[in-house]
């Protein structure tokens, strides 16, 4: 028998599956991003007095944004729940209760912030808290901006 030479085996990692991974990782972070810009809309929150007062804890919550007067969809919409938005016209209350229910249904444990401008009147926030009654929001708060000093 004669014995030959054997060529070393071809040992190596793949890296096809793993360059795959990060890519959609990637995809996955910049919409998540793009999602989370398109819930916020910018307010001048009113000031917390107490900061302790409002400690955040950790549950889910459904963030409703009240329009500002001055925004450019305002005459169309009255409140955007995550990116959903809420029309300027007829039973403003009932529409988000509809709404605010549709997400109780998936999660009952959920928080309600109601966001308004700083400078909003009572007239365009009750409305919300109406709707949170309307819905049987287990919690319902007002978003505030914590003062320094």
């Amino acid at each position: 028998m004669r014995r030959g030479k054997r060529k070393p085996g071809g040992l190596g990692a793949n890296l096809t599956p793993m360059i795959d991974v990060v890519f959609l990782l990637i995809i996955f972070f910049v919409l998540v991003s793009h999602i989370a810009r398109a819930e916020r809309v910018e307010l001048a929150l009113p000031q917390l007095v107490n900061p302790a007062a409002g400690a955040a804890g950790d549950e889910r919550d459904v963030v409703v944004s009240i329009l500002p007067s001055n925004h450019p969809d305002a005459a169309r919409d009255w409140c955007q729940v995550g990116v959903r938005r809420i029309e300027n016209r007829g039973d403003l209350a009932g529409r988000l209760a509809d709404a605010l229910a549709e997400v109780l249904a998936t999660d009952p444990t959920v928080r309600v912030v109601i966001r308004a401008p700083r400078d909003a009147p009572y007239d365009r926030v009750h409305p919300a808290l109406d709707a949170c009654r309307q819905a049987g929001v287990p919690e319902a708060q007002l978003a505030t901006e914590v003062v320094d000093g």
